[in-house]
């Protein structure tokens, strides 16, 4: 994505069925902590939110996101949707 590209539309690349799980920095961090502060074992940890999205439902939810988005500027300087 190229947001500043002046493009009007963005490439997506593959089939969108791929998954990813993201996590916010500070909860990472936090997370990181919290491992080196209590866990003794030798065993990987794995830190995550515990839920992922298919590429396909992030581009459909920034799509929803960005269109409300829209709209909220176009009715406050009085643009009909």
């Amino acid at each position: 994505m190229q947001p500043q590209s002046g493009a009007d539309s963005i490439t997506v690349w593959g089939t969108g069925k791929a998954t990813r799980e993201f996590l916010y920095v500070e909860d990472a961090a936090r997370a990181i902590v919290l491992a080196t502060e209590r866990y003794n074992k030798s065993e990987p940890v794995n830190i995550g939110a515990g839920f992922e999205i298919s590429i396909k439902e992030l581009v459909e939810l920034m799509i929803g996101i960005i269109f409300i988005s829209c709209l909220q500027i176009q009715a406050s300087i009085g643009l009909k949707a």
